[in-house]
């Protein structure tokens, strides 16, 4: 593991540790690439967030949408190019 690598999960525990002192509701939910497990806020009831993140163990790229404590994600493997086109 890199210093840049050591130093994303890092601020990611920093993150955590912040999130819970602070009592910020959090969902859990698994990297669909490399099955680790993340947490996330929760969205207030009657909203839904939505969002990119990297997966601060394996940098996948990821779509997020929160709604309350429900949470779906989708492994994003190429932007700006439809399915179809090579």
């Amino acid at each position: 593991m890199n210093n840049f690598e050591k130093e994303r999960l890092v601020e990611y525990r920093r993150w955590l540790y912040e999130a819970e002192l602070n009592g910020t509701k959090l969902i859990a939910y698994n990297c669909p690439k490399c099955l680790e497990k993340l947490l996330t806020t929760t969205a207030p009831e009657g909203e839904s967030w939505d969002t990119f993140s990297n997966c601060p163990f394996c940098r996948a790229l990821i779509y997020k949408v929160t709604q309350g404590n429900t949470i779906k994600v989708e492994l994003i493997l190429s932007i700006g190019k439809k399915q179809n086109e090579n």
